[in-house]
């Protein structure tokens, strides 16, 4: 029990539970935060619900390049990509904004394919894909990260919350 009675020993046993407890503490409350962000993306009145409906039009407009003897096997490839990566719900907003573009990339492709053959019906998907990105280019969620980063930006909290395993929200973009 001497042991327990020197200063050195008392000194380093509260360093251990202040340190302890302040990470304790970081990975709850910061946890929480960022973890009801992060979920707010996968509403489906967030940006994951008009994704999901993006990618319905991506494979219709793939469905509609085929029928008309276009290849289309990127434009799936790159759907499938979206949909696997929302079916995570874990992945950070700036991997799933990455598929995103990369299937934007794609649809105008083909896009551009169909409009050069005047294929009927391309233009009504189109449209609804076009209301889709600009459902999501005005989403609050951007501004809601910039807003919790700003509040919890300091160099401390981000020291803390990656020595606790808390990853903080990326945007959007």
């Amino acid at each position: 029990m001497k042991f327990f009675k020197k200063r050195s020993v008392a000194l380093v046993i509260c360093l251990i539970l202040v340190i302890a407890s302040t990470l304790l503490n970081t990975r709850i409350k910061l946890g929480a935060q960022c973890r009801e962000l992060n979920e707010s993306l996968y509403t489906v009145e967030g940006i994951a619900g008009k994704l999901e409906a993006l990618h319905v039009e991506a494979d219709a407009l793939a469905a509609l390049a085929e029928t008309n003897g276009l290849k289309a096997d990127d434009l799936r490839q790159a759907s499938a990509d979206l949909q696997d990566l929302l079916s995570q719900r874990s992945v950070n907003a700036g991997q799933l904004y990455r598929c995103y573009d990369a299937l934007r990339a794609q649809m105008c492709a083909t896009a551009a394919q169909l409009s050069e053959k005047n294929v009927p019906g391309a233009d009504t998907i189109l449209a609804r894909a076009q209301d889709l990105q600009d459902a999501i280019a005005s989403s609050d969620y951007n501004t809601e990260v910039h807003s919790f980063r700003q509040r919890n930006g300091s160099l401390l909290t981000r020291f803390l919350a990656s020595l606790s395993g808390v990853s903080i929200p990326e945007e959007f973009a």
